[in-house]
């Protein structure tokens, strides 16, 4: 709890924040963030138990147009700072015929994560779903919303480990996008990417972007981030007034109210397409079509949201337990809930189901971090 405090009241410290060290610098001049630690970068907070944490909107700054192609582009402020640092530099490279001018411009940069979450959900994982109730014939199995819950249970159950649900495991996935950080910029850069290894151009360009501020993806050459242990990073941090990380927030205090928003949303978007189902019956010799109407969502409560977002989030994580554990475990949390309030709650699911709770791949199991319950069996829902 202690962890979680100081994060919502800004006192984490930045050693910390994303998974990195602060005597880790400066940075590598190229870095991985598929196979890792660095996979977390931007995404969580190095804790226990570990936390995700996106970009304040407050805290987001524009790019000059000039080092654009003239659209709106937006990073953490003290990213579009250190871009602009890294900007001008090579222009002065470029004043002394030291690197070719027109070599890259600022392409992308952030991009709202929740608005891409809700984009995936709508684009990605309903259509799977609508499949999933197509196929086993379970449509018209789905008369109200608690049917719906029903059902996603134990689509969930099939699907939740490879199609994250929640928002906190959704940022943990490979869905989730380093723009989504506001520490990462996307470029576009005037050499054919095949040729960059072995382009001395481009090798400058690396060394220009270390040296001011960031590493480079390793595996994807156009792609930068802002590195928050590098010395000059954190010189902007500091005089952006962000000593304490105000700049982020966690997003576990929603998650509750967020995903049964979502699960509620689903369920108007299947009401849209199948207000009714017919049926026929006999009746006195006499074949009778019968229509049932799809009722409409009702109230969810905080409580019920919340065995709805532990359920997920044991699927998400891929835990194997019988009905009677899985049950014993929601009813803690939930006794948890009653007694000491949500936020309690929630930091006791973080820390059996933290988002960084499973090693990558290409790590040692030592990287796990978290309790990972390995009682053999399944459970669902109700």
């Amino acid at each position: 709890m202690a962890i979680k405090q100081g994060l919502l009241k800004g006192t984490i410290p930045p050693s910390q924040l994303f998974a990195e060290k602060e005597d880790a610098v400066p940075s590598e001049k190229k870095a991985d963030t598929w196979l890792t630690s660095k996979y977390w970068y931007g995404r969580m907070v190095q804790a226990f138990p570990p936390l995700a944490a996106i970009a304040e909107h407050e805290a987001l700054k524009q790019f000059p147009i000039s080092m654009t192609d003239g659209r709106a582009l937006f990073a953490l402020s003290f990213t579009v700072d250190a871009a602009e640092t890294l900007f001008e530099r090579y222009l002065g490279l470029v004043a002394a015929n030291k690197m070719p001018s027109d070599y890259f411009y600022f392409k992308k940069a952030y991009e709202d994560p929740e608005e891409d979450y809700l984009s995936y959900i709508e684009g990605t994982l309903y259509p799977v779903f609508e499949e999933y109730l197509t196929s086993n014939q379970k449509l018209k199995k789905v008369v109200n919303f608690a049917n719906f819950e029903e059902q996603f249970g134990f689509f969930a159950a099939d699907y939740a480990t490879l199609l994250p649900c929640t928002f906190t495991s959704y940022i943990a996935s490979r869905f989730y996008s380093p723009l989504n950080s506001g520490l990462a910029i996307a470029l576009s850069i005037n050499e054919p990417a095949d040729s960059m290894a072995d382009s001395a151009v481009y090798r400058s360009f690396v060394k220009l972007a270390e040296a001011s501020g960031f590493f480079v993806d390793a595996n994807i050459p156009t792609r930068i981030y802002a590195d928050i242990g590098h010395p000059s990073v954190a010189k902007l941090i500091s005089s952006a007034g962000y000593e304490k990380m105000e700049y982020l927030r966690p997003i576990t205090t929603d998650e509750v109210s967020r995903t049964s928003g979502v699960l509620q949303d689903l369920y108007e978007r299947f009401r849209e397409q199948y207000p009714s189902h017919m049926s026929y019956e006999q009746c006195n010799g006499s074949t009778v079509v019968v229509t049932q109407l799809v009722a409409p969502s009702p109230f969810i409560g905080e409580e019920r949201s919340l065995g709805l977002y532990f359920y997920l989030r044991a699927k998400e994580y891929g835990a194997s337990m019988t009905q009677g554990a899985y049950e014993a475990f929601r009813s803690s949390i939930l006794a948890n809930y009653r007694a000491l309030g949500l936020d309690y709650a929630l930091s006791g699911i973080e820390k059996i189901y933290p988002i960084a709770g499973k090693p990558l791949k290409g790590e040692p199991e030592s990287a796990m971090m978290g309790l990972n319950t390995k009682v053999h069996g399944t459970f669902f829902l109700h």
